[in-house]
């Protein structure tokens, strides 16, 4: 059976706070879904043709 810490270590709840801190920036205030940001958003095109479901998604980089 493996032992488990009960309290991560300092290091580790460092990084913890520092991974949050960059989430926070980048997505916003804890609680708000990341998917609520209009740059979070490809831009989609979906469409029925008799045979199949299309589904056209925008990704970044590729023309």
């Amino acid at each position: 059976m493996t032992k488990r810490a009960s309290q991560p270590s300092p290091q580790f709840e460092q990084i913890r706070a520092r991974m949050e801190q960059a989430r926070q920036r980048v997505i916003g205030a804890p609680g708000r879904p990341s998917f609520s940001l209009p740059f979070m958003e490809p831009a989609v095109d979906i469409y029925e043709t008799e045979e199949q479901v299309v589904i056209v998604v925008e990704i970044a980089g590729i023309g």
